[in-house]
């Protein structure tokens, strides 16, 4: 579970975002470390993993679109005009309370790499 916890952290790192933002991200409390990740219990920790798992299926599809970094750091911090974002942020999506919101951005830009939209 670390290494899966560590490349989650390395994707958050690699889209440049803030570790205040990263906890949001990951729905953990502000007084909460990174580094705490390990020693939670459930159902905080399903929570954790679940938005894992949707930030590194989120980092594939983004690296089959985007050439480079920057790029993936622009579409997460840019308001996205599909009717799914509502000229929001990924980044703003990414931060809900609803993990099922969460999903449905992974889920549309799986679709987009692999080519239907």
């Amino acid at each position: 579970m670390q290494a899966y916890i560590a490349e989650v952290q390395d994707i958050l790192g690699r889209w440049a975002l803030a570790e205040a933002d990263q906890l949001v991200v990951l729905c953990l409390p502000t007084n909460c470390s990174l580094t705490d990740i390990g020693s939670m219990q459930k159902p905080e920790l399903d929570q954790v993993l679940a938005r894992g798992a949707c930030i590194t299926s989120l980092d594939r599809s983004l690296n089959i679109l985007y050439a480079s970094q920057y790029l993936i750091r622009r579409w997460l911090s840019q308001p996205n005009s599909h009717s799914y974002f509502i000229n929001r942020t990924a980044l703003d999506v990414l931060k809900s309370d609803d993990l099922e919101k969460i999903r449905q951005v992974t889920q549309l830009m799986a679709a987009w790499s692999a080519g239907n939209y």
